[in-house]
């Protein structure tokens, strides 16, 4: 249902599955947080990220505790978190998951990395939404040329953070630029 856009749907039966998971498995089980993940995907999809929030705090805890903060299902739970938070304007917890989600990356991946460029022009968007301007304009810049440098200058997510940046300088007034 969620990959074909049902997600009412979708909801009903991973709330059914995440009830059956705690009582069968528990709380703490693996399959468990793997549904509570996907259930929190699907109420962000709906735009509902103060429910998605809950379950995405609760999930990040127990990864952190079971797999550590440098585990690649951690970072990602750090990045969907961070963004639901901004998106529910959250955006002092939201820039701080992003910092942490830069400086971890940038330790364990090697600098070519998709993921890099995508924490930076996370943490961009949020200092962006939260008027810290001149800030956002220095990680959107090095958002863009970690694309330009090992994506290209065509690549569909350097063009993107291209208009990023853009709309960053116009909100400066920087217009020329």
């Amino acid at each position: 249902y969620s990959d074909k856009g049902d997600l009412e749907q979708a909801e009903i039966l991973y709330k059914r599955c995440l009830e059956a998971r705690e009582r069968i498995l528990g709380k703490d089980n693996p399959e468990t947080m793997i549904t509570c993940f996907s259930l929190a995907e699907c109420l962000s999809q709906m735009e509902r990220q103060k429910e998605a929030i809950i379950l995405r705090r609760k999930e990040l805890t127990w990864r952190r505790k079971e797999k550590g903060n440098h585990d690649w299902r951690t970072l990602s739970s750090i990045h969907f978190l961070a963004i639901d938070l901004r998106e529910h304007g959250e955006l002092n917890e939201a820039e701080s998951l992003f910092r942490e989600l830069i400086a971890i990356r940038q330790e364990l991946l090697s600098p070519e990395d998709h993921e890099i460029g995508r924490a930076l022009g996370g943490l961009a968007k949020t200092l962006e939404k939260g008027g810290q301007l001149k800030e956002a304009l220095i990680y959107a810049q090095q958002c863009l040329d970690h694309r330009l440098q090992y994506e290209g200058k065509d690549s569909f997510y350097t063009n993107r953070n291209r208009l990023d940046l853009a709309r960053v300088l116009s909100k400066l007034e920087r217009n020329e630029e």
